[in-house]
């Protein structure tokens, strides 16, 4: 796993990765911990060792919560600026 090869400052993407496991997540959030930064897209983590947990991952590593059954369907799911995602912007 190189994710414990990177270092402080260091940008880990991960776009459009749907399934995750337990310690590649465990990785990420060390890795988050010592200063590296995380770009994903909502697609991220809804899968974790092969079983479906929503959003629960995304929830897990960035501490936002999921809202899509108090918004509608014409909103994003999570309550998040803008300019944190620049992948949605048009």
């Amino acid at each position: 796993n190189e994710i414990k090869n990177l270092t402080k400052n260091d940008i880990l993407i991960a776009l459009d990765i749907y399934n995750i496991s337990s310690d590649t997540l465990n990785d990420i959030k060390k890795f988050l911990k010592k200063g590296g930064n995380f770009i994903f897209n909502y697609h991220f983590g809804y899968f974790k060792d092969n079983h479906f947990v929503k959003a629960k991952t995304i929830e897990n590593i960035t501490n936002l919560f999921y809202i899509s059954e108090s918004t509608p369907q014409t909103k994003i799911n999570f309550f998040v600026k803008k300019i944190l995602s620049p992948l949605a912007m048009g």
